[in-house]
């Protein structure tokens, strides 16, 4: 978890400009946008939840406020990272076109919700609605990066981890305000309270049984499709991680293991005392991972967790076979993310791969 991104101070500064106490949450009225100043995003933002009944008055506010803060930071971010000249195509892509894109798909996604939002389930819909916003979001801004920057493989790279961060601190800052602002709080985190209920156990273990776990997950790990998403570099650089960690006697296994517990430990505190910090990038994306997955599992039975818990258990007491177990438990993950809509498929391999390529690329 020792990743690191210069995402350069005129970033960072914007990130924390539109989410700190006294710039947004006392003053909102200058962050949001306004259908006078004459900009067609600005007026299309101002009426999203216009004749959409759940919206229309009490969250009104909360929407524009959150679809604002995305636009308003990814647009400063493209503007202060490409702020010179160029010797590209002289036709450019504009993000104002991507942008428009992705808040007529805003538009639909509310319109949708309005059919099925009841109090029973206006949990779940109202983070749906936030994760397929930022998801939106994040697609809009990783294409017109990609199309921009044809020829720049490596400037293309830099920008989209600053834009990917973006959105996943924007989004966990608007989590966090709609729990504590308007009481609609996740309550379901059973894949988190699975990785910290497993992660308990490696305290007690011994290092040459922690290291034949690892062991195991790399080669069940290896019999999937994960690395076919990531670079050949970020691919490359976390197989040697994990063969070293599995093989390698100078690598204490079982200290990463427990640091990344920490981490785990982190987020359920966050989530029992609804803070919310920025952290380090590597982080904030581990969070994000974690809790997308958590809205995975809150839609379906979570029981697959935790026969693996009990299996891992069995494991542990007895030695059987681990290979099998973490197999099954691998297919049914596929499963639960295979099964989501392809927007928030692909905001979940943005976050892993930029994740990844923070702790595990060199650096340069």
């Amino acid at each position: 978890m020792q990743g690191s991104l210069n995402l350069g101070k005129d970033v960072v500064d914007t990130i924390k400009y539109y989410l700190q106490e006294n710039n947004f949450l006392n003053n909102r009225r200058s962050m949001t946008y306004s259908s006078e100043s004459g900009d067609a995003s600005s007026t299309y933002i101002a009426y999203l939840c216009h004749k959409v009944k759940f919206c229309e008055k009490k969250y009104k506010k909360f929407v524009n406020e959150y679809v604002t803060s995305m636009t308003k930071t990814i647009e400063s971010i493209i503007h202060r990272t490409t702020d010179q000249k160029l010797n590209y195509e002289e036709k450019s892509p504009n993000f104002e076109g991507y942008l428009k894109k992705c808040l007529k798909e805003i538009k639909t996604l509310l319109h949708s919700a309005d059919a099925k939002i009841f109090d029973d389930n206006a949990v779940m819909v109202w983070t749906d609605i936030i994760k397929k916003i930022c998801a939106y979001f994040q697609d809009a801004a990783v294409v017109y990066v990609s199309e921009k920057f044809k020829r720049d493989d490596n400037k293309k790279k830099k920008l989209t981890q600053k834009l990917i961060i973006a959105t996943v601190v924007i989004e966990a800052k608007f989590q966090n305000i709609l729990c504590i602002d308007y009481k609609i709080c996740m309550k379901s985190y059973e894949c988190t309270k699975a990785l910290n209920t497993l992660m308990e156990q490696f305290k007690s273990m011994p290092e040459d049984k922690v290291r034949n776990f690892v062991k195991s997950f790399y080669k069940t790990l290896g019999d999937t499709k994960f690395y076919s998403f990531l670079s050949e570099v970020t691919s490359h650089e976390f197989q040697v991680i994990l063969n070293d960690m599995a093989f390698s006697e100078n690598i204490p296994t079982k200290g990463v293991i427990l640091s990344i517990h920490k981490t785990i430990q982190g987020r359920m505190q966050a989530i029992d005392t609804n803070m919310f910090e920025i952290k380090g990038w590597d982080i904030e994306l581990f969070y994000a991972i974690l809790s997308d997955m958590d809205y995975f599992y809150s839609k379906h039975r979570a029981d697959p967790l935790y026969s693996f818990l009990n299996n891992f258990f069995d494991w542990n007491r007895t030695g059987s076979r681990l290979n099998v177990y973490l197999r099954e438990a691998m297919k049914d993950i596929t499963y639960k993310v295979s099964s989501q809509s392809d927007s928030i498929v692909i905001k979940l391999t943005n976050e892993i791969k930029v994740f990844l390529e923070l702790t595990v690329d060199p650096e340069k």
